[in-house]
This record gives C-alpha cells, sequence and structure tokens, in this order.
C-alpha cells in the first residue's frame, strides 16, 4: 500500500537577548524599525512512485497481476502528485478510464489546486480471464481507497470524497513496451 502523507510544518523563531548587569546610558529613541513576523511555511513530504515488481518483467498471469497492483498503486500516487509521465507511459490510447484520470488531474493540478488523502489498500487480486486472440488479461483486484480532499489554488477544501471500497476489474496486455493498461471498470460483487 502506497501510503503518503502531506504534512504542514510551522516555522518559528525564538529570539533572546542578553542584558548587562549595569546599564549604559540609552541613546535618544531612534525611527522604530519593524522586526519581521516569521510566516508559516509548507513543507511537503516527497511522495514517492511506487515501484514496478519483478514479476512486471514476466508475461504470463503472475506478471498480469503484478501489473494491476502496480497500475492500481500509481493510480494512487497520479492523485497524490499530479505527476502523469509513467501513466501516460503505460495507458493504452484508447483507454477511456486512463484519459478520464488524466483530464481530471490536468485540471485539478492544472488551476494550481491539488488532492489530499485518497491512499489505496488492495486485497485479493487474481486473474478472470485470457482473450487469446489479443492477449490481454482481465484481473479482478479488491480496493480500498482513503477519503480524498480537493483543495484549491489557496489550498481551501472544494471537494471531498467519501473512502470507497470496491471490486475493479483491469484490462491489461503485455507488449514490446511492457504492461499497458487498456482499461479498468467496477466489478459487481456476486452474492
Amino acid at each position: 500500500m502506497a501510503a503518503w502523507v502531506a504534512g504542514v510544518a510551522v516555522l518559528g523563531a525564538v529570539l533572546t537577548g542578553c542584558t548587562d548587569p549595569e546599564p549604559a546610558p540609552s541613546p535618544p529613541p531612534a525611527a522604530a524599525t519593524p522586526t519581521p513576523t516569521p510566516t508559516p511555511s509548507e513543507t511537503v513530504e516527497e511522495i514517492a512512485a511506487p515501484e514496478r515488481p519483478a514479476e512486471m518483467e514476466r508475461t504470463d498471469e503472475v506478471g498480469a497481476i503484478a501489473a494491476a497492483e502496480y497500475f492500481m498503486q500509481l493510480f494512487a500516487y497520479v492523485m497524490a502528485t499530479g505527476d502523469l509521465e509513467e501513466w501516460d507511459r503505460v495507458s493504452a490510447q484508447d483507454c477511456g478510464f486512463c484519459s478520464g484520470l488524466r483530464s481530471d488531474v490536468e485540471g485539478v493540478y492544472g488551476a494550481g489546486g491539488k488532492y489530499q488523502g485518497g491512499g489505496v489498500a488492495l486485497e485479493g487480486t487474481e486473474v478472470l480471464g485470457f482473450e487469446e486472440v489479443i492477449g490481454a488479461y482481465t484481473v479482478a483486484t479488491s480496493y480500498s481507497i482513503q477519503p480524498l480532499e480537493q483543495l484549491d489554488a489557496s489550498g481551501e477544501v472544494v471537494e471531498v470524497i467519501d473512502a470507497e471500497t470496491g471490486d475493479a476489474g483491469l484490462d491489461v496486455i503485455y507488449s514490446a513496451r511492457g504492461w499497458t493498461l487498456l482499461g479498468a471498470s467496477t466489478l459487481e460483487k456476486s452474492p
């Protein structure tokens, strides 16, 4: 699970002075110089991109599962950072889920905003099927996503997205450029 936290640290300064045991006569008062007030500064913890698992070198079911899990972790990373470079590299050109995420992230981060929260945890990933004609796997994973806030450029919360749990189906294929995400959708839980 990619756990990430953006923190805010308030930096302050402590000024101390010393006095002589016998004070010297004071000079006439001069124009007062305003003392600068320290301002809080935001320190954002660096969010690391998920590491590609070694199993993604495999072209079989094990590789497909590793790729699907990696893509879910990459989803959380993209939401947290706005960094689309790896997302674009692993997304198929006609992947509607992929382009939808790209559009949302560009809209928020392009306007100076960001997403906060939304870590993803996975449990129970398995291959549901294999399409022999094109060599694509459908991989199912149970997921939970922590609550997510969308902040505007001033840091104000503009939307809160509740925590979510469910099952996702990811269609993945191994090609000359490695594992590629063809699409993703939510799956209905069977009774």
